[in-house]
């Protein structure tokens, strides 16, 4: 190569090598805080609030056998499940026909909130 262009490639170099320089930054958390961060979990989802598994449902039944009234006796903490509950035994259950009667009965929570 001839001088002229060993010149410019110096130049070129020289402004690569100016331009890389950066300023120190003016704030640097301290390394214990960084290592605290590093390890974080960002991105999880909060946990659901738990349940009790089972709840006492109030039910009341005529000579058919088929329910009259239900009432929960325990929530669940969501009124949504609550309501399924009622309307699931109101819809679903049957009793021994030939006498009326009103019972307490547990209930599986997590039957309900499959269907």
């Amino acid at each position: 190569m001839n001088s002229r262009w060993m010149g410019m490639l110096a130049l070129a170099a020289g402004l690569a090598v100016a331009g890389c320089a950066r300023k120190k930054p003016e704030y640097l958390p301290p390394v214990s805080t960084l290592e605290k961060s590093a390890g974080k979990k960002v991105n999880q989802l909060p946990k659901e609030p738990k349940r009790p598994a089972t709840v006492m449902v109030l039910v009341a039944y005529g000579v058919d056998g088929k329910p009259v009234y239900a009432e929960l006796r325990q929530s669940t903490g969501d009124a949504a499940l609550d309501q399924r509950i009622v309307d699931s035994v109101l819809a679903n259950w049957t009793f021994p026909p030939g006498k009326a009667d009103t019972v307490l009965v547990p209930v599986d929570v997590r039957s309900v909130a499959r269907e």
